[in-house]
């Protein structure tokens, strides 16, 4: 009964007064229950509908309520219907909306994590094809500032700086490359065992 339910008597609520919608349902719901109940009375039609209501003790309740409007009077709607605790479907639920909601933030953590490995990749690729040219180029600039030692050729003072400056280049855009690579590289896994209703929670 109402009192099992709610911890009220009969007496004390009432669905049909104001005041008692307001101890069962709590001001901030009232208006939309009224509102609810008005717009069903107009058509004439059964209604469900589900809700929070507040029991005596102060804790709270989801209820579906499967009614009627029999009546309107003096401002005041005549409910014959009854009430059904689904506090527990509705808490599984909203657990399980909180898990689904979880399930997908760990999914695009996953897929972030995957972008980014992917990236890595094709990031130390790139910096492995960039870096043997480079090298290169650093190779040939000593090979002719060999070449021109050998023979004794003295070179303009500002072919010279211009050599230099590209072996500082050179130099340069390897350690770039040699960073990179040292950014992207995978470190060793740290593998541990888990509890996956804690991992979910």
């Amino acid at each position: 009964g109402v009192k099992d339910l709610t911890g009220f008597t009969a007496d004390e609520i009432s669905l049909d007064t104001a005041a008692g919608l307001r101890a069962l349902i709590g001001d901030s719901d009232l208006q939309q229950y009224i509102n609810e109940t008005s717009a069903a009375y107009a058509s004439g039609r059964p209604y469900t509908r589900t809700f929070q209501i507040y029991c005596r003790d102060g804790s709270s309740k989801w209820v579906t309520q499967r009614s009627r409007v029999a009546s309107e009077y003096d401002d005041h709607f005549i409910v014959d219907g009854l009430m059904l605790d689904v506090t527990e479907e509705m808490t599984a639920r909203n657990l399980l909306m909180e898990r689904d909601q979880r399930l997908r933030e760990l999914q695009a953590e996953l897929l972030q994590v995957s972008r980014a490995s992917a990236m890595g990749a094709m990031s130390s690729a790139i910096a492995h094809e960039i870096s043997q040219p480079v090298a290169a180029v650093s190779n040939y600039l000593t090979a002719t500032e060999q070449l021109l030692s050998v023979a004794q050729t003295e070179l303009p003072p500002k072919v010279r700086e211009y050599m230099n400056k590209s072996r500082e280049q050179a130099d340069r855009a390897g350690a770039v490359i040699a960073s990179l690579r040292r950014f992207f590289e995978r470190g060793e896994l740290e593998v541990t065992s888990e509890d996956i209703n804690e991992v979910v929670d």
